[in-house]
């Protein structure tokens, strides 16, 4: 248990040292295990500053966990799906199991939401614009973690992580056009 503690710990404040740990230990499971366990957190913090908030209405916290957790979870597959077949386009050799772990664990300061939303809720006379500006800077603290995991997993420059991870806003709408362009011409092409 306490291996597993120091190893979030040294993710947040190493990761690249860490990811070279990762590539000699199997923590695949475990980085699940800790990307559930963030996420149910963001969510309990952000329940907990709704329910706070007058403006908002309750909802069931369950449905709300399981749901963005799915949602998520196959939205984050599919874009280290992506990444990983962007990185073999750059001839980067890299494991997508350990890219999947080292993402996984990227999501460890969301953990912070929850005790921040107590914090919040308890003290401050406005939490929702409060909490939703701290959750702002920890969001961004996930995406740098992704940043630097996605870099060191497959020895990156800066410049081809940062076009790896943004390629999906170029492609995918540009397969989108394709795709409606081509059911126009198929429709047309029937009269």
């Amino acid at each position: 248990m306490r291996k597993h503690l120091y190893l979030l710990l040294d993710f947040v404040t190493g990761p690249k040292a860490t990811i070279e740990l990762l590539k000699q230990e199997d923590y695949f499971g475990y980085s699940f295990f800790v990307f559930a366990a963030a996420f149910f957190t963001q969510t309990l913090g952000n329940q907990l500053i709704l329910f706070t908030d007058r403006a908002h209405t309750p909802s069931l916290i369950h449905i709300n966990f399981i749901f963005s957790t799915c949602v998520m979870l196959t939205l984050l597959v599919i874009y280290i799906a992506w990444i990983h077949f962007s990185a073999s386009l750059l001839n980067k050799p890299g494991n997508i199991k350990l890219l999947l772990t080292a993402v996984n664990l990227s999501f460890v300061p969301l953990f912070l939401l929850f005790p921040l939303g107590q914090i919040t809720a308890a003290f401050i006379p406005w939490p929702f614009e409060f909490f939703s500006a701290l959750s702002s800077m920890i969001y961004l603290w996930v995406i740098v973690l992704f940043f630097i995991s996605v870099k060191n997993t497959y020895a990156l420059s800066g410049f081809q992580t940062l076009s790896t991870l943004t390629s999906p806003l170029i492609f995918i709408p540009v397969f989108v056009v394709l795709m409606i362009l081509g059911v126009i011409i198929i429709v047309f092409s029937l009269r």
